[in-house]
């Protein structure tokens, strides 16, 4: 690998090679919602199996067993997205690429792969943002991100870092993408 530079903070860490840069944000761990979820989850669960068996084993036709029936399908939603809000502390994270005049952002969990594309030359305004109250639901941390404007629309990301390493995230950003900063970072 050739290797011009590669650093590390407290939670990213970061490469510059010869094809660009790349940047690792690993998932932020909240032990209270991980505690919390699997706790919910066992609940979850043993309330499945008892209703399961109900609606399956009672002898009754399914249309007479309508109501269990939805509760089924809303309780499999629930404990997937459950199940997947832990996975993604324990195994998530976030890489942000700039190479050949893209800024690529993805969210990596296993196989599952979010990948958003974006030119730089029509990225502006990059700066560090507070978040709204739906957007802190969807951080684990902080109450800021980066954000900058693309096509109209204002784009999030590293949700996963506090302040301080935001700060240095985007002075990294900054030697590859001077063109899309302001003078300074607004808050």
């Amino acid at each position: 690998m050739t290797d011009a530079s590669t650093a590390a903070s407290k939670r990213f860490s970061y490469q510059k090679t010869a094809n660009g840069l790349g940047i690792e944000i690993p998932a932020n761990l909240n032990y209270f919602t991980l505690l919390f979820l699997s706790f919910w989850l066992i609940l979850w669960t043993r309330g499945a199996i008892m209703t399961g068996s109900n609606l399956f084993f009672s002898g009754l036709p399914i249309s007479e067993n309508l109501f269990q029936l939805l509760w089924m399908i809303i309780w499999s939603v629930s404990w997937l997205g459950a199940i997947l809000m832990i996975l993604w502390q324990l195994f998530g994270y976030e890489m942000i690429f700039i190479t050949a005049g893209s800024l690529v952002i993805e969210k990596r969990l296993f196989f599952l792969i979010s990948r958003k594309i974006f030119a730089i030359d029509q990225i502006s305004d990059m700066k560090i943002n507070k978040l709204s109250r739906s957007q802190k639901q969807k951080s684990s941390i902080g109450e800021s991100s980066v954000s900058f404007n693309f096509d109209g629309k204002t784009i999030h990301f590293a949700l996963d870092l506090g302040l301080a390493d935001i700060y240095g995230l985007l002075e990294i950003l900054k030697k590859d993408m001077p063109t899309v900063f302001k003078t300074h970072y607004k808050e």
